[in-house]
């Protein structure tokens, strides 16, 4: 069983280097000092779209409070925390801006997966412009990173 398998359904955190992501004011941020305590996230197979395909929500709050792209077409979108919509059918509908696919990094760690977004296509990660800063980054779609190892988000288990 591959350790995608096991995260199935079972919480994770979304890290960055030095740092976990944490919802503040309905949005996605990179927290990358030890306070405030970063979030939990559940993985919820999409079967419809894929094998690696997710809906991800809090662990505690579930699909009232999950990530999601407001504006997929937006370049540097920042990744929205909110109610999740569900279609009522089986297997569930969710729209593409709140699936998000797990891809194994080329050269990476095991059990470490990259963020991308269905509807977007593109990678989520934080803004490295504000390094000097000890404020929470944004969590942004296709950030355009120089060092994809240092901004990239990456989902662990918890």
């Amino acid at each position: 069983m591959s350790s995608l398998e096991t995260l199935r359904d079972r919480a994770v955190r979304i890290v960055f280097a030095g740092g976990g992501l944490a919802a503040i004011d309905g949005r996605a941020y990179a927290v990358l000092t030890p306070e405030p305590p970063t979030s939990t996230w559940r993985l919820v197979p999409d079967e419809r779209t894929g094998k690696n395909h997710f809906v991800i929500v809090d662990e505690a709050e579930g699909f009232l409070k999950g990530l999601k792209l407001t504006d997929p077409e937006e370049g540097d979108a920042q990744v929205e925390v909110g109610p999740v919509p569900v279609g009522r059918s089986l297997p569930p509908f969710y729209p593409p801006n709140a699936v998000w696919v797990l891809e194994a990094p080329e050269g990476g760690e095991e059990g470490f997966y990259r963020l991308r977004n269905l509807a977007s296509d593109t990678y989520i990660g934080r803004r490295a412009a504000e390094d000097r800063s000890l404020n929470p980054k944004p969590v942004v779609a296709d950030p355009q990173p120089q060092e994809p190892e240092k901004v990239l988000a990456l989902v662990v288990p918890a």
